[in-house]
């Protein structure tokens, strides 16, 4: 009986514990909302999404086979042209 008064006793005290940790780190929805913006952006950056929207939108293209063919090869060469250290 001890066993189990203690165990509720701490899962309460966590409980208050995590209440009061949240209420002190208190974050709005907009900061999150816009720290998922963030995230979003960061990631359609880092698997091309963005670059390759840009691509179509510079040389007035539609999404196609062809058309990341040709950004793919443009960003081919951009990489060959990069000053090489060492």
């Amino acid at each position: 009986m001890k066993n189990e008064e203690f165990r509720m006793k701490n899962e309460r005290g966590a409980g208050l514990r995590l209440r009061e940790s949240l209420r002190a780190h208190r974050v709005n929805a907009s900061s999150i909302v816009n720290f998922l913006r963030l995230l979003a952006a960061t990631l359609r950056e880092i698997f091309d999404e963005a670059p390759y929207a840009r691509f179509l939108q510079r040389h007035g293209l539609t999404s196609s086979r062809a058309s990341y063919a040709a950004f793919q090869r443009e960003i081919a060469v951009r990489r060959e042209r990069r000053a090489r250290c060492c």
